[in-house]
């Protein structure tokens, strides 16, 4: 048996039928690129990443294989008013052969394949949470939580209360006031964010509206994703920096607006407010 030199994948424990067909399939293709693709980037974001990472990619193309694809969407609701990928690209490292250089189509399949695949066993464990189906939420209404929290929840710590915070106030009917989703609707970093940013009236600004957006606003990773399916348990309706517990980026949770103040009033003295 002629084997082509290259590299191949084999497993301890193979039998010579599954070897050979290993050796006749041939090498894998030469990785001519890596592509790093971090958790919390919107898709323009994404976009602009992938380019500067593989220059053979164009935008135009980038645009036309994201619009074919979202028809393709596994968890996008036929009634959802607005027909977006976004949030539903998994944010992960991809590696890219030296035939797939220009294939913007495959490249973003590879992505919204690797979600679906992702979430689905998610779903299967640890499944949704009780207060999610009493909620009436659909899937697509997790992975747009799990955007939220990407964007909210700087320690790993804080995921999953952060989870809860924005199921109790849908729960309750109040406005997340999630200042991430002003600015996505502003287009911005939330450091250009402005005081009329934050009054923008858009459906995705949870600071003027109630009920989610309409969409995800970042491509959320697999651990926002579990948050939002298994949120922690608490009471909490309020939370915000304070570096709690000397741990950078871990927020302060609250039950009641009263406390909220005082751990605003914290918030400020270590000028994160």
């Amino acid at each position: 048996m002629a084997v082509e030199a290259g590299d191949y994948i084999l497993w301890e424990n193979m039998d010579f039928a599954s070897v050979r067909t290993v050796f006749d399939a041939g090498p894998l293709p030469e990785v001519f690129e890596i592509v790093r693709i971090p958790e919390g980037l919107r898709w323009s974001e994404m976009a602009e990443r992938l380019i500067e990472e593989n220059p053979a990619f164009e935008w135009e193309d980038l645009e036309a294989a994201y619009v074919s694809l979202v028809r393709e969407a596994s968890y996008l609701p036929d009634e959802a008013p607005v027909r977006s990928l976004e949030g539903m690209l998994f944010p992960a490292t991809y590696d890219i052969n030296a035939d797939d250089l220009a294939d913007e189509h495959g490249f973003l399949l590879r992505l919204s394949d690797e979600f679906d695949r992702r979430f689905a066993r998610l779903l299967q464990d640890p499944g949704l949470h009780p207060d999610i189906v009493e909620l009436g939420l659909a899937p697509y209404d997790v992975i747009i939580v799990a955007s939220l929290i990407e964007e909210e929840a700087l320690v790993s710590e804080d995921r999953a209360k952060i989870a809860r915070v924005i199921y109790n106030r849908l729960a309750e009917g109040w406005r997340l006031d999630v200042d991430a989703t002003a600015c996505y609707a502003a287009a911005k970093s939330c450091a250009d964010l402005t005081s009329a940013d934050i009054t923008r009236d858009s459906p995705w600004n949870t600071r003027v509206v109630t009920g989610l957006p309409p969409t995800p606003i970042s491509a959320p990773g697999e651990a926002s994703l579990e948050a939002a399916l298994q949120p922690a348990d608490g009471d909490w309706m309020f939370y915000v920096r304070t570096d709690e517990g000397g741990v950078r980026g871990a927020h302060r949770f609250s039950v009641t607006y009263e406390e909220h103040l005082e751990n605003v009033q914290v918030c400020r003295e270590r000028g994160y407010c």
